[in-house]
Parts: structure tokens; C-alpha cells; sequence
């Protein structure tokens, strides 16, 4: 799809870029359950799961991993 805006990029899409992800860098990547995941800080001891990084389709239908759930961060 082409976009075209008069407008800058950042006023059309806000914190998020181009492609609809956040440009927000408080995210990082872990391994939940044996599944890898992108996730970010809630408080010292929950991770919220922002979203499946797996590209197997069953990991999708895991409820415990689904994006918006919390996991315990245990360093």
C-alpha cells in the first residue's frame, strides 16, 4: 500500500510508525514457556506480553500467551 499525506509521518501515525508498531523502545523479547515473546515492564515483577514472535499457529491459540496477558519476571 502507498501512503500519501501532506502531513508528517509522525502527526498521521502518532508513536507508532509506518508499519503500526510502537517506535516505543520498552519492549524486549523473552522465551515464555518455550515460546518466544515480546513483552513489557508492568512493575518489578510482571511482564505484560505484547506480542507472539512464534511462527508456529498453535502458539497463537495458547491462552496464557496471549497479547495483554502478564507473566511473573523472576531475575
Amino acid at each position: 500500500m502507498i501512503f500519501y499525506s501532506i502531513y508528517d509521518t509522525s502527526f498521521v501515525f502518532g508513536d507508532r510508525g509506518i508499519d503500526g508498531l510502537s517506535t516505543n523502545t520498552n519492549f524486549c523479547e523473552m522465551n515464555v514457556d518455550g515460546v518466544m515473546v515480546q513483552v513489557s515492564r508492568t512493575n518489578n515483577s510482571e511482564l505484560r506480553i505484547e506480542r507472539i514472535l512464534s511462527t508456529n499457529p498453535k502458539d497463537f491459540l495458547n491462552p496464557k500467551l496471549q497479547p495483554g496477558s502478564t507473566v511473573q519476571y523472576n531475575p
